[in-house]
C-alpha cells in the first residue's frame, strides 16, 4: 500500500494552494526591521487603530492609499516612540500597503515591554498619519483593567460615535 494516495496527494496539494492564494500562514503586511528603500507617495485616508494588546505585543492599522494612479503597493515608514512629542523612539520600519488588500496596514509589533505605553505614526513620501496611542497589557494581578471591542464598520451605515466614547 502506499504511503501516500493519489487522492491524499491531490487534497493536500489543493489545500496548500487555498492556503498561500489566501494569505493563511503569513503575517499581513511585509515588514522589514530598518527604514531600507525609498517611501512612496501615499494618503492616509482613514487614521490610525491599535488593538489586541499582550504583555510584549500590540497590532497597529491604518490605511495607506498610493497617490501614484494604477499603483499596486505604497511603501510607508512606521514609527514607534515611548512619547507623544517622537523624541524617544523605540522602533523604526517600513511596511507596504499592497491594493489586494484594500491598502490598509496591519502591523503585529512584538518585544514590547508590558503595561507600557507607546505612542506611533505612518510617514509616506508626502504624508504623515495622525498620532495614535497604544499600551500593552500588564503582567500578573491588576486590581483595574478597562478594555473597549469594537468590530469593522460600515461608513454608510453610520454610528460611529461610538468611536468618540472609547
Amino acid at each position: 500500500m502506499p504511503l501516500l494516495t493519489r487522492r491524499a496527494f491531490v487534497i493536500a496539494t489543493g489545500a496548500t494552494l487555498v492556503s498561500l492564494l489566501s494569505g493563511c500562514g503569513h503575517s499581513d503586511d511585509a515588514q522589514s526591521s530598518g527604514d531600507a528603500g525609498d517611501l512612496d507617495a501615499a494618503d492616509f485616508t482613514h487614521g490610525v487603530a491599535s488593538g489586541d494588546p499582550l504583555t510584549d505585543a500590540v497590532v497597529l492599522w491604518t490605511r495607506a492609499v498610493a497617490v501614484t494612479v494604477g499603483a499596486m503597493s505604497a511603501r510607508v515608514r512606521y514609527v514607534i516612540a515611548r512619547d507623544p512629542a517622537f523624541a524617544d523612539v523605540v522602533i523604526r520600519g517600513t511596511v507596504v500597503a499592497v491594493a489586494e488588500r484594500d491598502w490598509t496596514i496591519k502591523l503585529d509589533l512584538r518585544d514590547l515591554a508590558a503595561d507600557t505605553a507607546y505612542y506611533y505614526h505612518f510617514e509616506s513620501a508626502n504624508a504623515v498619519s495622525a498620532a495614535g496611542r497604544a499600551r500593552t497589557a500588564p503582567e500578573g494581578e491588576v486590581a483595574r483593567l478597562r478594555l473597549a471591542f469594537v468590530t469593522c464598520s460600515s461608513f454608510i451605515t453610520g454610528y460611529f460615535h461610538a468611536y468618540r466614547r472609547v
